[in-house]
């Protein structure tokens, strides 16, 4: 059942930890500034 979202802000604060957890498993990042060096296009 899908119920009506009055505010976008206010959902995303109730379920940001579900949100957060879903996205961290579903998107994998190819860079990690901690550990990559930057791309040399963005050098200059």
């Amino acid at each position: 059942m899908v119920e009506e979202v009055n505010s976008l802000t206010n959902y995303m604060l109730e379920y940001v930890e579900i949100i957060l957890e879903k996205v961290s498993h579903e998107v994998k990042l190819s860079y990690n500034p901690l550990i990559d060096l930057p791309l040399e296009h963005f050098l200059s």
